[in-house]
């Protein structure tokens, strides 16, 4: 087994996860997306939300991001 088939088998497992679990994954998301949103200049917030909206819909996810809260002008730091 290589490491194409390793990587392959970790997607595998996260995509099962994902599935199972979609409100945990859905968190874990936006938990990350504001850590890196609230430690990063504003000017790279919507290259953080393109990465995350780009993961979270290869697993399967959807919701809402901290960037697109900031973005909207509903992030609650700010108020």
């Amino acid at each position: 087994m290589g490491i194409g088939d390793s990587l392959k088998n970790a997607a595998n497992k996260a995509k099962d996860h994902a599935e199972k679990n979609p409100d945990q994954v859905d968190k874990a998301f936006e938990s990350g997306t504001k850590h890196v949103t609230d430690r990063t200049p504003d000017q790279y917030d919507q290259h953080v939300q393109k990465g995350s909206d780009a993961a979270r819909d290869h697993l399967g996810g959807k919701g809402n991001d901290a960037a697109a809260d900031k973005a909207a002008g509903t992030d609650p730091k700010q108020n």
